[in-house]
Formats: C-alpha cells, structure tokens, sequence
C-alpha cells in the first residue's frame, strides 16, 4: 500500500475545493462501459477512498 504524506492530503483537499460541478458531470461515461469495466472503476474507487481514509486517520495520530 502506498504511503502518504501530509502534503498529500493537503493537495488533495486543495483539488477538490477547486473543483467545479463540470468535473463530476458524468464525463467518464460510465453508462457506456461494460460491466467488466464498471467493476474495475468501482474497485479503483473503492480503493482510493479506503487509502485515503486510511492515510488521514494515520496523519491525524
């Protein structure tokens, strides 16, 4: 597993408060994608947000 740093989250933070409703409109087109490639997309999401929420609580220790 990865490991992050405090400037990791930050940046990450900073991403998302810059982040415009455009960038969550659907433009990955999930509708299109087969079910093999909504499985991976789900894994990946899932994933990332279960490192991430690992990080911040390793950070905030």
């Amino acid at each position: 597993m990865k490991t992050y740093h405090r400037s990791d989250i930050d940046e990450f933070r900073n991403m998302l408060k810059n982040a415009s409703p455009a960038d969550f409109d659907g433009h990955t087109e999930f509708v299109i994608m087969t079910p093999e490639e909504r499985l991976m997309w789900l894994s990946q999401s899932a994933q990332f947000s279960a490192e991430f929420m690992l990080a911040t609580e390793r950070l905030s220790d």
